[in-house]
This record gives C-alpha cells, structure tokens and sequence, in this order.
C-alpha cells in the first residue's frame, strides 16, 4: 500500500514550515538553517528550549553506542541527527508557527519574539523518514480492514526486530507512541525522539521511568508485554501474523475509535 507523501513539494520550498509539535519540541520541514552553515540541509528539523535539545543529543549519544549493534539499526532507528543554534527564521519557515509550535508557545516563544530568543533555542537537524504512524493511519484515507492488517505486519516487524533488541541491548525509550515512530513511502518504520530515553544499568530501572503520571494507557503496559513474549518466544513469523490480528483487533473493539486515533505503542520491558 502506498501513501501520500508531501516531501517533494516541500524541497522546492526555500523555508521550513512548521508541522507539528510534541512535548519538547517543534518540526519543521525542509529542515531550518543551522547558524554556522552557509546553506540549508535536507531534511526535518525538530526546534526545542536549548535544555532539551540539549538532553536529547546527550541522550543518543548515549545510547548510540549501544544500538548500533544492533543488526540493521538504521532500519529501526533514527539517531543521525545534528544539534546546532538556530539561524534567524524567515517569514516561510513561520508559517504556522503559533498554531503548530505548542512546544514552545508555551514558553513564551511565538512568531513575533522566536529571531529574537534564538539563544535559548536549539535545533536537531535529520533526514527525512516518512510520516509518522498515527498520520499515516487517519490523514486523507479510511481505516480499512487491509490498512490494519499492513500495520499489524509493520508493527510485529518493528518490535521483533526494533523495540525487543533494543531493550535487550539495555535500553528503554521510555515514550514509545504512533507520534514517534516513523513510516516511509517504503514502509519501513522508525523510532524517534529520544529525550525520555534511559539506559538500563545492572539490572536496575532507569531514573527516568520513575515518578511518571498516571495515564489512561498505563494499564496496557502488560498487555503489551504479554504480546512481545508471545512473538518473541513463540517461532511466530512474520507471514503468520494475521493470526496475531485477532489480538490487536480485540484492543482495537475494546478502546474503539479513541484507540485508533491515538495508537500508542507503549514500552515494554524485556
């Protein structure tokens, strides 16, 4: 199955737009213009308050070291990313900045005042790598029975050989969701967003699982375990998981629409 993909439009373009915003910060596409370059790069761009810009580069540094061991690491995860202070923004790379920029509106950071606050910023500079999963499911088509059965392949892929090594490798990405997994015309997936992620060290649970509000999706964290053991430790191969549809699609009926609008993949422990 394919999908619509923008990207091409986007590279004619001479400025960034702002796309969306997560917890700690706002992507822009074609990719902002790092201070210390003469040119733009390709790519995304993901502005963020200098401290967690600065905490997530720190983090897949970290962690770096420790996934790529793993086989084909670059299929499952995006850690090519570039930190830099930003260059001042252009009226095109402010399109949709307030609205779009929650991240950082609610640092008192907005289309007016951003050229003049750039110290306090930082951008993380990275390939292009799709849309991300929750896009993909909603945005301009119906979720189909085929469109579900596609992401079930997508997402046992994904785990057996992305999320289950990489907690075996003794890290945990700690906010795991459709937001920060990535999906290409290709349909290879990727995990990004790595500000939350934690190293796992003798056996012991990472500060930075502690102390976490209590959402709705709490209770899930052991259906999902639940269902890595069953793939992981079952010989289940990939062809066979349409069997393993019957599963999801019970979460799918129990949570209904609320659940597919926002498919959350939730860490699991390993």
């Amino acid at each position: 199955m394919a999908f619509e993909n923008n990207n091409n439009n986007r590279r004619n373009k001479s400025g960034g737009e702002a796309l969306a915003s997560g917890g700690f910060g706002c992507i822009f596409q074609p990719a902002l213009k790092c201070k210390n370059k003469k040119e733009r790069e390709e790519g995304v761009s993901k502005m963020s308050i200098e401290q967690h810009g600065n905490q997530e580069i720190n983090e897949i540094e970290k962690i770096k070291v420790k996934l790529n061991k793993v086989k084909n690491h670059q299929k499952y995860y995006l850690l090519n990313m570039e930190l830099c202070i930003p260059d001042k923004l252009t009226e095109e790379d402010m399109i949709n900045f307030d609205n779009k920029c929650y991240a950082l509106t609610r640092y008192n950071i907005n289309e007016k005042n951003v050229n003049s606050r750039l110290d306090r910023l930082t951008i993380l500079n990275m390939p292009y790598a799709g849309v991300d999963l929750q896009d993909w499911l909603v945005v301009n088509e119906k979720i189909t029975r085929e469109k579900m059965f596609l992401l079930n392949e997508v997402i046992i892929k994904l785990i057996k050989f992305g999320i289950h090594p990489m907690n075996k490798a003794g890290v945990i990405h700690n906010d795991l969701k459709g937001r920060n997994i990535l999906i290409d015309k290709d349909m290879n997936t990727r995990i990004i967003d790595w500000g939350l992620a934690g190293v796992v060290k003798d056996n012991k649970i990472p500060k930075e699982t502690m102390n976490r509000p209590l959402q709705f999706n709490t209770p899930l964290y052991i259906t999902n375990f639940c269902f890595l053991k069953l793939i992981c430790h079952s010989n289940i191969r990939i062809h066979m998981s349409n069997k393993i549809f019957v599963f999801i699609r019970f979460h799918i009926r129990t949570c209904k629409y609320f659940f597919i609008r926002n498919y959350i993949l939730n860490q699991t422990y390993v």
